[in-house]
């Protein structure tokens, strides 16, 4: 005689095995459950409301609302302490930790040009930029105080000081020769070019020594690693239904808000399999104690290698079965539960199924951080950072120069016809004959 029924949701079947031959923690529990309380149970696949929703009438769908118009007496599928069903259902007690985490695209290789730019951080840089321009400063006061161009110097020749100045130290940054003539003068003089010397062997040491780090081990563009990292990129994370999100839809915790602000529903596996295929979504996956994970449907090998996983749950769950509003099952069910959790059937269940469906290939592929590097011969997109800054300073240095040859002809071409006008208004004033018999004179 069937006294109780309950249900477990399905999101699809497997190949090969009938329901009743499915193992899980909760599935493996339950079925000798049955036995105890002599009930019935049933695996169901609902591919248009899954775990459904309660509404105040008591009405529901989905499995969820099995339990609440009396279809079932128990149901149990990755449920948590769901605040907002507390007036229309009754929970055990927890037995298993389920954590909710994604698997986020893999970061990829960096920029080969930005090679030469990786040895420092950023903060590192603005110290070195921030000292070169103290060094510049320094150096052109103190030729200026020292040979005494301070008072009284003209405009012309403090720019010439100035550019002498900016000369000498990048000289000294990129580790070439320095004339006595560009120290400046006495023993302070002297001091502070030792000193700046030292300062920038230290910076080409350093800096040799971060590139030959870079130029050995692979640089990748800002991997997401933890909650705040997915949160900053504004990639969304989706999931099937928003069951994935019942545990914190009622918080008021700012990341859990923003967790559920970055939320994306989509039921239907064939845009999910479709936005796997992109680098602009992250997947919900349920991490499992002991380091399982399990992974969805429309997740492929084929595509698992474009993913990494998230260092971080989003957050985590204590699993329960939930039961109708004071049924007489929640004694019997709570001691039950707490007896196969102390003798470790949990574990072991759990286990069992990672074994025999779990995908130990794709756990893996996820769980490195970067994609896997091989040993190969040395190509354009390892030296295009070097290349890219001599080739720069080599169109620097031509314009420039092409500048100076432009400023050259038109203060020649000035001179000249300032030369040409000075004559023609001597003309004007003596005569022909004059003018040759003084400038033969001048010559």
């Amino acid at each position: 005689m069937k006294l109780y029924e309950w249900c477990l949701l399905l999101m699809y079947y497997l190949d090969g095995f009938t329901p009743e031959e499915y193992k899980g923690t909760e599935s493996s529990a339950m079925k000798i459950f049955a036995k105890e309380v002599n009930a019935t149970y049933k695996f169901i696949i609902n591919d248009q409301d899954y775990w459904g929703d309660i509404f105040e009438n008591f009405t529901g769908n989905g499995l969820l609302g099995m339990i609440a118009d009396d279809t079932v007496d128990i149901a149990f599928a990755a449920m948590g302490h769901w605040g907002k069903l507390h007036p229309y259902v009754d929970f055990s007690v927890t037995f298993v930790r389920s954590g909710v985490t994604c698997i986020v695209p893999a970061p990829l290789l960096a920029a080969g040009w930005l090679t030469p730019w990786y040895s420092y951080s950023n903060s590192m840089w603005a110290l070195v930029g921030a000292s070169f321009f103290t060094c510049i400063v320094v150096h052109f006061i103190m030729s200026m105080l020292k040979t005494k161009m301070l008072i009284g110097s003209s405009m012309d020749m403090t720019k010439k000081s100035f550019g002498n100045s900016i000369l000498v130290v990048v000289k000294i940054f990129l580790v070439q020769f320095v004339d006595d003539v560009d120290s400046p003068p006495g023993r302070y003089g002297t001091l502070f070019m030792g000193l700046l010397f030292m300062y920038s062997l230290f910076l080409s040491s350093t800096y040799s020594s971060g590139l030959a780090a870079v130029m050995t081990l692979p640089r990748y563009d800002h991997p997401i690693e933890t909650v705040q990292d997915l949160l900053d990129s504004g990639i969304p994370w989706v999931a099937p239904h928003e069951v994935w999100i019942y545990s914190i839809s009622t918080s008021e915790v700012p990341v859990f808000k923003a967790i559920i602000k970055a939320f994306l529903a989509e039921p239907s596996e064939e845009k999910m399999r479709e936005y796997s295929k992109t680098r602009d979504y992250t997947f919900a996956l349920e991490r499992l104690p002991q380091g399982a994970y399990g992974f969805p449907s429309y997740i492929h090998e084929d595509i698992i290698e474009n993913f990494k996983l998230l260092k971080e749950d989003l957050y985590y769950e204590q699993l329960v079965v939930i039961v109708r509003k004071s049924s007489v099952l929640i004694p019997v069910l709570n001691k039950y539960l707490s007896t196969v959790y102390e003798t470790g059937l949990i574990a072991y269940w759990q286990s069992e199924a990672v074994l025999l469906f779990g995908n130990t290939h794709m756990s893996r592929a996820v769980q490195s951080n970067t994609r896997t590097s091989t040993i190969g011969k040395l190509k354009w997109t390892h030296v295009e950072g070097a290349f890219g800054v001599l080739i720069f300073g080599q169109l620097i240095g031509f314009l420039v120069f092409l500048f100076e040859l432009g400023a050259a002809w038109y203060k020649t071409g000035k001179e000249t016809i300032k030369d040409k006008d000075n004559q023609n208004r001597m003309r004007e004033i003596y005569s022909d004959d004059l003018l040759d018999t003084t400038i033969r004179k001048l010559q």
